[in-house]
Parts: C-alpha cells; sequence; structure tokens
C-alpha cells in the first residue's frame, strides 16, 4: 500500500484500487471542490487504478459544486469502464444524496446508506 499527500486529502493504493480520504477542510470552498475534481480526475488517469474509493467519514456537510464534481467524475470513470465508490458515507451527506436521488448513481458503501 502507497500513501501520499495532497492538500489536506489522503490517497491509498491497493490492487487496482485507489482511495481518496477526504477531511472536513478539503470541499468547504467551491476552489477545492474543483481540485478534487482535478484530482479525482488525475488519479482515474492511472491505467492501474480501476476502483475509486471517495471516503466520506469526515464529512458531515457537501456543497452542489462537490456533487456536481463527483457526477462529473462518476461519468468518466463509467465511460472509462472504472469505478467510482463513495464509503463511509455520513447520515446528513446520505440524505442530501438521496434528496437529490444522487443516491441512485453511486455505489455507496458502510455509513448511513
Amino acid at each position: 500500500m502507497i500513501q501520499s499527500e495532497h492538500a489536506t486529502s489522503v490517497v491509498h493504493w491497493h490492487q487496482g484500487q485507489a482511495t481518496l480520504n477526504l477531511s472536513m477542510q478539503r470541499i468547504r470552498s467551491w476552489s477545492h471542490a474543483h481540485d478534487l475534481g482535478r484530482q479525482l480526475s488525475n488519479l482515474l488517469e492511472d491505467n492501474e487504478v480501476r476502483v475509486l474509493r471517495v471516503d466520506l467519514r469526515s464529512i458531515d456537510r457537501i456543497s452542489s459544486e462537490t456533487l456536481a464534481q463527483l457526477s462529473r467524475v462518476h461519468c468518466r470513470a463509467s465511460q472509462m469502464g472504472k469505478l467510482l465508490i463513495l464509503e463511509n458515507v455520513t447520515e446528513p451527506v446520505a440524505q442530501v444524496l438521496r434528496v437529490t436521488r444522487l443516491d441512485r448513481l453511486f455505489g455507496l458503501l458502510d455509513g448511513a446508506s
């Protein structure tokens, strides 16, 4: 397993899977949401990554821009034959995903799905 730091997120690599652990500060602003989208897109470009997991355990609020970035990355991953999974989703974020019906788009693991 390899870990690399990017701002306030950590990427764990293991057997074709990359897991991005986010901290609360990571997605509070519009620019952070765009940084997140860029980082996820860059991870998708790695030929060894087949599954991209986003760990949301420390996120209790999510912006519309972050949802848009995650949706874009999900669509791109699908086009590339890869999978984007949101894991450890907190109940407040799960509620937003359910209200916006994005829970149907993303694979949700653990937490309040």
